[in-house]
């Protein structure tokens, strides 16, 4: 009850202590399920929010917020932590690796820190998503890399080399995601496409999954434009002869 009560009133931190305290698994997952629906719902900023995104900050990336109420010691357990705490971390670790996910694309980090959140997220040795979860994280990516292309592109326009200093998404992380996106679209083919899809329509209200796999062609081709990009930054040497 006392889970339920500080879950309806968000305080989110104290409902996962609560539910650690009691060694409640069950009420933990309610509190997960509701934390996690606030970003289905809302994203990462929340609708009383929405005047203030137009001169946005880091401080109102409030599903960010919401989910940093969770005492430390469950966020990143330490390896003295008992058995049973032990396994409130593990029912912590998807979502925890989410928010901090839309921490790296949400607060100007370079590109390799969104890689390795990524990694953490779709790698299988990771706190993997959930499948249903897939086909939203890689539209959270496209619309990262999209949104960077675009800034990249108006520093180029411009030609302001503060601006265009741009770190690349290693190729390495670009192959997972493209591997990640290609099973969506195979699995797709064959009826399963609820499995890796119900997040994604979830979040944009969509009424079918023709829809949602629209949205991933257009991730598809910022990826494939963005791994290119990636290749070729990668390939060679670095210029020795010119340096030396």
């Amino acid at each position: 009850i006392a889970a339920r009560k500080f879950t309806a009133l968000r305080q989110y931190g104290k409902a996962v202590q609560f539910c650690a305290q009691n060694n409640d698994t069950e009420a933990l997952n309610r509190v997960v399920g509701a934390l996690l629906n606030e970003y289905l719902v809302n994203g990462l900023y929340a609708h009383r929010l929405v005047v203030e995104c137009l001169t946005m900050t880091p401080g109102h990336r409030e599903f960010i917020l919401l989910v940093d109420q969770i005492p430390t010691e469950l966020m990143y357990p330490t390896e003295n932590l008992p058995n049973d705490r032990q396994i409130f971390c593990i029912r912590l670790a998807f979502t925890v690796a989410y928010a901090e996910f839309h921490f790296a694309v949400s607060s100007n980090n370079k590109e390799a820190r969104v890689g390795e959140e990524l990694e953490e997220l779709l790698e299988e040795s990771g706190p993997q998503a959930p499948k249903t979860w897939w086909g939203l994280i890689l539209v959270d990516l496209g619309d990262f890399l999209a949104r960077e292309f675009t800034v990249s592109s108006a520093c180029e326009q411009y030609s302001d080399p503060g601006l265009e200093d741009e770190a690349k998404i290693s190729s390495k992380h670009m192959a997972l995601a493209l591997a990640r996106l290609e099973e969506i679209f195979i699995r797709s083919k064959h009826g399963a496409g609820s499995d890796y899809l119900w997040a994604l329509m979830r979040r944009y209200n969509m009424k079918t999954e023709a829809e949602a796999l629209q949205r991933l062609e257009r991730v598809r081709f910022t990826m494939i434009h963005s791994a290119a990009t990636s290749m070729i930054s990668e390939v060679g040497g670095t210029g020795s002869i010119m340096e030396n």
